[in-house]
C-alpha cells in the first residue's frame, strides 16, 4: 500500500493523559451501564464491545475474511475503515490466539473510537487513502508512528485499566508496596494467600509470573500486554545496576506501528 497520502493525515492532538483518561473512563462507563460487581468483572473485548460499545459507537466488526499480507509480506491482522466506521479483523485471529485481544482493543479502540471522528474530518479535508491497517509487528515498538502510538497506548489502559488492576492486584497479591527486581533468582510471591516460587531469570519473566494469575480478569489479554501493564503501573521495579527497558512483544500492527516502550520504573501507584 502506498504511504504517499498517509503524510498529510494528521494524528488528533490529544496528550498522553487524556488518551489514557479516555481510554480508562470507557471501561468505568461500561461498568456503570452494565453494574456488574467488581468481585465479578471480567474486562472482557467481546462483552464490552457487544454490550457498550456497539450500541453507543456503531462502529461494525467483521472477522470472517482474510486480510493477506502488506506489500512488506507482513500479515495484515486488522483493519479499520474509517470511512464506514468498520474493523476487520483476520480471521486467524480466534478467541485462542492471544494476539486477538489486544488487535481488537487496537483496532476497535485506539483507531475507531479515539480516531475515528478525527480521521473521517481529515478524510473529507484531503480525500485520501481511507484504510489503516496492522500487520505482525503492531506493538513491537519499531516504528514512531503517531497514531499508531495513540492506539496502542488507548488499547494498553482500556483492556487493562489501572483503577481494576490497582484492585486486582491487591486484591490477588495481597500487596502493599512494589515487587522488587534484584536479578536472576527464585522468587516468592503470596498469590490468593498461598505461598507460590518460580525460578525468574529477567524482569519480563516476573511480570508474566504476577500476569499468569490475574489474566482471567482481563479476558484473555497475552501474558506480554498484561505483563507490560503491570511494570508501567509500577507494580514491578528494577533494583538492578543496569535496568534493560520493557517492551510489549505480542505481536499486532501497521506499515508504521510500534508498542509504546516505558521505563520499567514507572511512577509507583502505592
Amino acid at each position: 500500500m502506498s504511504t504517499e497520502g498517509w503524510a498529510r493525515i494528521g494524528a488528533p492532538r490529544v496528550s498522553t493523559r487524556q488518551i489514557i483518561q479516555m481510554a480508562e473512563n470507557l471501561i468505568k462507563d461500561y461498568v456503570w451501564a452494565t453494574q456488574p460487581s467488581l468481585d465479578l468483572l471480567t474486562i472482557n473485548f467481546d462483552h464490552v464491545y457487544e454490550n457498550y460499545v456497539y450500541p453507543k459507537y456503531e462502529i461494525v466488526l467483521n472477522e470472517q475474511y482474510d486480510l493477506g499480507y502488506d506489500e512488506m509480506g507482513k500479515k495484515i491482522l486488522g483493519e479499520f475503515d474509517y470511512e464506514n466506521n468498520t474493523v476487520y479483523i483476520d480471521k486467524a485471529l480466534n478467541a485462542r490466539n492471544s494476539r486477538r485481544a489486544f488487535t481488537c482493543w487496537h483496532e476497535v479502540g485506539g483507531h475507531a473510537i479515539l480516531q475515528g471522528d478525527w480521521l473521517r474530518g481529515e478524510w473529507a479535508r484531503i480525500r485520501g487513502l481511507r484504510h489503516l491497517t496492522t500487520t505482525d509487528d503492531a506493538i513491537d515498538g519499531r516504528t514512531e508512528s503517531l497514531l499508531e502510538q495513540q492506539a496502542n497506548r488507548f488499547a494498553a489502559h482500556a483492556a487493562a485499566p489501572s483503577w481494576f488492576l490497582r484492585y486486582v492486584v491487591r486484591r490477588v497479591f495481597d500487596i502493599t508496596r512494589p515487587v522488587r527486581y534484584i536479578g536472576p533468582t527464585r522468587y516468592c510471591l503470596s498469590v490468593n494467600r498461598r505461598t507460590l516460587y518460580r525460578q525468574v531469570y529477567n524482569v519480563d519473566e516476573l511480570c508474566r509470573f504476577m500476569a499468569e494469575h490475574i489474566q482471567w480478569r482481563f479476558g484473555g489479554l497475552s501474558l506480554e500486554s498484561l505483563g507490560y501493564r503491570i511494570a508501567e503501573d509500577g507494580y514491578v521495579i528494577y533494583l538492578t545496576r543496569s535496568a534493560p527497558r520493557l517492551r510489549r512483544v505480542a505481536p499486532t500492527a501497521t506499515p508504521w506501528t510500534t508498542s509504546l516502550r516505558q521505563s520499567a520504573l514507572a511512577e509507583s501507584v502505592f
